[in-house]
């Protein structure tokens, strides 16, 4: 890959720069090569992924300089699919999920950390760049621009754990009750 170590932020930020829109399709496709960038893009801009993250943990991002870090976006965007709802390889515990997320937002430099929790959010928040402007610099991203955003499938086989507190005395007693969906 030619441009495997340039970090997502700086591709960004000379997005920012350009003011022609050929010149910005330029800049996407100067950084085409690079196949984690365009899975970056397609996870932004796919209606069909969806994140699964209610919060972001409290993080402090990595002290090193742009670069020099251990951990960058084109490292890491291969394990996001943690995050992803429905993904077969997720494994669905929250607790190790949200340490996942501290830990990769705290190893990540401070640019490439605020633009993943953008990502998580479905909003990169870049003037111009769009679904219709990626989609037309990489027809080959599989998604369409007009794709209706898909609600995530809802398991049904689980059941529901209600559970009531029942005080007794000095001890707590805690009743639960299984109903089936």
């Amino acid at each position: 890959m030619k441009y495997s170590n340039v970090l997502f932020s700086e591709i960004v930020t000379e997005f920012t720069k350009c003011r022609a829109r050929d010149k910005r399709i330029e800049v996407l496709r100067k950084y085409g090569d690079n196949r984690w960038f365009l899975e970056f893009l397609n996870y932004a801009f796919n209606p069909r992924i969806q994140f699964d993250i209610d919060t972001i943990p409290s993080y402090k991002p990595a002290v090193e300089p742009a670069g020099l870090n251990y951990a960058s976006l084109t490292n890491e965007i291969r394990r996001l699919y943690i995050f992803i709802i429905g993904h077969p390889k997720r494994t669905g515990k929250p607790r190790k999920e949200t340490q996942l997320l501290y830990t990769l937002l705290s190893s990540l430099h401070r640019d490439e950390a605020a633009l993943l929790v953008k990502l998580f959010a479905k909003d990169l928040e870049v003037p111009y760049l769009s679904a219709k402007l990626v989609k037309e610099a990489f027809p080959q991203l599989p998604f369409e621009v007009n794709d209706p955003i898909v609600e995530p499938p809802v398991e049904k086989n689980e059941p529901t754990v209600e559970t009531t507190v029942v005080v007794t005395g000095p001890k707590k007693t805690i009743k639960t009750k299984r109903v089936a969906a």
